[in-house]
């Protein structure tokens, strides 16, 4: 069963704090030992901070060849729940604490227990806060824990951010060993511009011991050929389907390293298209979410576009020039119809 963050029921909640880590350091994690108070109007919020951080995130899988302990204990408290929760959300802000480097700011881990219906669930937040902002804990009978009513009001106040977010369910289809596989969504709202689109490396596979569902660039071509595949066999009007051909090219060569499908879907493609060609590519594999976007198998095809008439002319040339000179115009009787807006430079005979 994959991970619907929609479902999702905050159980237990437990915060600790984790000191930035330089070579100098001398700091460890201040690790509470009892989880914090929840409440409804808690368990709301932060399930809408979980659904607001996880919306954009990113498919993966536990990896069964690394080296991070967090596997094994992730995958432990979903397939039996009878790890001691506190004491494994402590295992994972000291390994996190370990991961990190000089790069990577001062934080807050939430570890969260939740439940998708009846199945469990695990919920990693890291939050990190303004400098200068102060987040001591408290005693609660003589047990140390952190008061979820302070780290909402900063979280409303933006001192405190949600900037890396992971959600997990077990993976019924995983090997059992070396531990319980598990799936999930990642999320990283902290990538800059000049770094590479997805998750932190150190995030997603130091501390996590994830990887990503399946490589970017796989899902970039199946999302090319599909896309192709039903513009050509679904979309009878020429208009629509040159519109539809010249979104997926230039969404593909742009400069962003993620496709959205759904918001692309939704501001290219119209009327019932819209459905049908989500239906398309959700049974064809491409995830109908955010993706990392790698054109690595595909680069080669995005530099031409090839027009192949019935005749057997062929029509070819770069998108943004076709985009600006070519139109594709359907008649009143149904006849299809295609103007070039272009100066004849020289014709040629050339042999096939």
């Amino acid at each position: 069963m994959a991970l619907q963050v929609g479902l999702l029921s905050i159980e237990r909640i437990i915060v600790h704090d984790v000191p930035k880590h330089t070579s100098a350091s001398t700091g460890v994690p201040i690790l509470t030992e009892a989880e914090s108070l929840l409440n409804d109007d808690l368990r709301a919020f932060f399930n809408q901070c979980i659904r607001g951080s996880l919306k954009r995130g990113m498919d993966v899988l536990s990896d069964p060849t690394t080296a991070s302990p967090v596997p094994p204990l992730i995958g432990g408290q979903l397939s039996s729940q009878e790890t001691d929760f506190v004491e494994m959300s402590q295992h994972l802000a000291r390994h996190l604490y370990g991961v990190q480097n000089g790069s990577n700011p001062a934080g807050i881990l939430a570890v969260i227990q939740a439940r998708q219906g009846e199945v469990p669930s695990v919920v990693i937040l890291k939050l990190e806060r303004q400098t200068g902002v102060s987040l001591e804990p408290t005693i609660r009978d003589q047990l140390s824990t952190f008061d979820l009513v302070q780290i909402r009001n900063l979280m409303m106040s933006e001192d405190v951010k949600v900037f890396k977010a992971a959600g997990f369910v077990a993976d019924g289809e995983a090997d059992p060993t070396p531990f319980p596989g598990f799936q999930g969504i990642v999320s990283d709202s902290q990538r800059g511009l000049s770094q590479s689109p997805g998750v932190a490396s150190f995030f997603l596979e130091r501390f996590l011991g994830c990887k990503y569902r399946e490589r970017p660039s796989i899902i970039t071509q199946r999302f090319l050929e599909q896309a192709e595949r039903y513009i050509n066999d679904s979309v009878t009007d020429a208009q629509t389907r040159a519109r539809y051909v010249m979104s997926v090219v230039s969404e593909l060569e742009s400069n962003d390293g993620e496709i959205d499908v759904p918001a692309f879907i939704y501001r290219h493609f119209v009327g019932e298209d819209r459905q049908h060609f989500e239906n398309q590519l959700r049974e064809a594999g491409v995830p109908i979410a955010r993706f990392r976007k790698d054109t690595e198998l595909v680069r080669n095809r995005l530099r031409m576009v090839h027009v192949q008439y019935q005749s057997g002319l062929i029509l070819m040339g770069k998108p943004d020039v076709l985009d600006n000179h070519v139109r594709f115009i359907e008649m009143t009787d149904g006849s299809p119809i295609t103007e070039i807006r272009d100066e004849v430079a020289n014709v040629t005979a050339k042999r096939r």
